[in-house]
Order: C-alpha cells, then sequence, then structure tokens
C-alpha cells in the first residue's frame, strides 16, 4: 500500500468532504493501487498554496482510459473532518 501526496482544487475538496465526489481523474503517473491512500491537500492555485485543510482517502477501484494516459479511481473517505496542519 503507497500513500499518494495530492493536491486538490476547493471546489473538488469540498464536493470529496461533503460525499458528493468519490473518484478522481488523475494522470496515470504513480501506479495507483487498489487501497493505495490518497492524501488530499486543498490548494489554491490563484495563490499557489495549501490551506492547511486535508483528508485521507482510500482508492476501491482503478479504472483507466483507453490511451492509458489517465485513471479513473473510486474512493472511500477515511476521515470524515478536514483536517488542519500539514
Amino acid at each position: 500500500m503507497t500513500i499518494h501526496d495530492l493536491k486538490i482544487w476547493p471546489k473538488h475538496f469540498e464536493d470529496v468532504v461533503a460525499g458528493r465526489k468519490r473518484a478522481e481523474v488523475r494522470v496515470n503517473d504513480r501506479g495507483f493501487q487498489e487501497e493505495d491512500i490518497l492524501f488530499l491537500r486543498e490548494w489554491v492555485p490563484t495563490e499557489e498554496g495549501y490551506t492547511g485543510r486535508h483528508v485521507y482517502a482510500q482508492i476501491t477501484h482503478v479504472g483507466s482510459f483507453p490511451d492509458g494516459r489517465y485513471v479513473v479511481l473510486s474512493i472511500r473517505l477515511l476521515n470524515q473532518r478536514a483536517g488542519f496542519g500539514q
């Protein structure tokens, strides 16, 4: 099992925390596997910085696009509240 440290924009972060977003589309550059953990850290692109909020999610399924460049990661939230700090 690997922990992947990833940036996530505020709108998407809120949707993950609220349980509305249960999948991530990512570049297939990290060898994502089922049961790996995503450490999703809220990132504000206009400020080029982290807010300090984060959540952990576990990959429950990995699907791929035909070209193999991207994957769809089905996820389940591991902590119900967004944490603070890095």
